[in-house]
């Protein structure tokens, strides 16, 4: 019963604070400005490197953003997770329902 109500909670969080609006306010927390790191970087997040930088301050932006892609391929592979177990989930329930509602006709719901 954990498993379901794990999904439960899941569910509420996702429609309550979706990655893309975490990511959006913890990047302009860490970085100052506004990323969606709810979707695919088009380009490929280990180009991005520490050195060659002007100041400090530049190369620990980039070893903030660095972290910040690595980290959010993670949240978004959670995100889709939890929406194909919800889509599973209802997909069941109607199929459930459909059975339950041939039986209760009295016809042979294969």
């Amino acid at each position: 019963m954990t498993g379901l109500g794990s999904l439960a909670a899941s569910r509420e969080l996702l429609a309550t604070m979706s990655f893309r609006k975490l990511s959006l306010n913890k990047t302009k927390s860490i970085l100052g400005e506004m990323l969606d790191l709810s979707k695919e970087p088009e380009y490929d997040d280990s180009i991005i490197d520490e050195n060659g930088y002007d100041s400090p301050e530049d190369a620990h932006r980039a070893a903030d953003q660095k972290y910040l892609l690595s980290e959010a391929r993670a949240f978004r592979d959670l995100e889709r997770l939890f929406v194909a177990l919800d889509a599973l989930e209802r997909w069941k329930d109607a199929a459930d329902k459909a059975i339950g509602s041939a039986f209760s006709h009295g016809r042979d719901p294969s």
